[in-house]
């Protein structure tokens, strides 16, 4: 097992990486006895795998909101739900929400637990890869309006994250690749050593070895951890953790292609990454070892015309853009990105399709 302490003033809070931790979160967390009220917020996959081990190691009653599953519901309709929900069971500022599932699920209820009578506590307890090494850390929350993507949200930290390894036992082959493609992106943006750890161990990765996938998460964490402690509401340092985003976010909301979070992060970090080389800011060989080492879990779509300036105009709406202009993360080097600011529309729309290089 492994600690992380998240140092954020009177926002800290501690991380547990391990397995078979769900069992001990009263151990581990004995803060929690302290809650009158208990709210978990699960989906419809989750609750028939794990609610009701969560509510055996808590050991008291709880109230439960399950949500429908996908990006789709993340939605101010299923924030109403929920709020219903809490409110029907009298929930007041002393109680906490339990976020028990993936992004979704952990945006969601993390949001919620924001905005419920101007904030109460919560923890998140992730179920899949991505939610563990990524969305579960470090404060983001979100819903999608209006066709772009978390657009209403707050920065707001969970009092406690529990991730245990072993409920990544039962998520898809999709799930797996998705969270990869956010773990790949650590390495770039900041630890090329990590990323060369990655290519070396990618098939014990994908295996969910456990020494590796342990290390692996540990690792991914530490990296955001140190971007958030210098930046927890995203003003400079934190947009690098953007990486692959600008481009995925567009292809994820195109939805032509059938994909998760990640694996639209995956290619967007080899079309970002195309981006890049094709204005000099690295070499050709490092390109292609990005984009190699992304096509051992995704195949790269062939993006037509009429597609790229979809992905455009979706791309013109990223929170992370100023007067108009797109803000993109781009890498610079082996283990370093940085933030710049494009209006070449004719360019990226030339690398979403692939061409240039």
């Amino acid at each position: 097992m492994k600690k992380i302490k998240v140092n954020l003033g009177i926002n800290s809070y501690n991380i547990f990486i391990g397995s078979n931790l769900l069992s001990k979160i009263l151990q581990l967390y004995p803060e929690i006895k302290k809650y009158e009220k208990i709210h978990v917020i699960t989906d419809e996959t989750v609750e028939k795998l794990y609610l009701k081990n969560l509510v055996n190691a808590l050991n008291k009653d709880i109230s439960v909101t399950v949500i429908k599953e996908g990006e789709q519901n993340k939605s101010l309709e299923t924030l109403q739900s929920i709020i219903k929900d809490m409110l029907n069971q009298n929930f007041d500022r002393s109680s906490l929400i339990i976020a028990l599932g993936g992004g979704v699920v952990g945006d969601v209820s993390g949001f919620t637990a924001s905005i419920y009578m101007r904030g109460i506590d919560f923890i998140q307890i992730p179920t899949t890869l991505l939610s563990q090494v990524d969305s579960s850390v470090g404060g983001k929350t979100a819903v999608n309006f209006n066709g772009v993507k978390n657009i209403v949200g707050t920065f707001y930290q969970p009092k406690f994250v529990l991730i245990d390894t072993n409920l990544l036992k039962t998520i898809d082959n999709k799930n797996v690749h998705s969270g990869i493609g956010e773990i790949i992106k650590y390495g770039i943006i900041q630890d090329y050593d990590f990323f060369r750890y990655i290519k070396a161990n990618s098939d014990l990765i994908e295996k969910f070895d456990e020494e590796v996938i342990e290390y692996t998460i540990y690792k991914s964490i530490n990296i955001k951890k140190e971007i958030v402690q210098k930046d927890e509401k995203e003003s400079n340092i934190r947009m690098i953790l953007n990486f692959g985003h600008t481009v995925g976010h567009g292809i994820e909301l195109l939805g032509t292609y059938n994909l998760y979070h990640g694996e639209a992060v995956l290619i967007g970090m080899v079309i970002e990454s195309l981006i890049a080389y094709n204005n000099k800011l690295i070499c050709k060989d490092y390109y292609y070892e990005i984009k190699e080492l992304v096509q051992e879990f995704i195949s790269i779509p062939k993006i037509s015309n009429e597609d790229a300036n979809i992905i455009y105009s979706k791309m013109l709406n990223d929170k992370k853009n100023e007067n108009g202009h797109i803000n993109i993360v781009l890498p610079i080097n082996k283990g370093e990105v940085k933030v710049f600011t494009y209006t070449d529309e004719k360019m990226i729309k030339t690398c979403l399709t692939g061409g240039l290089n």
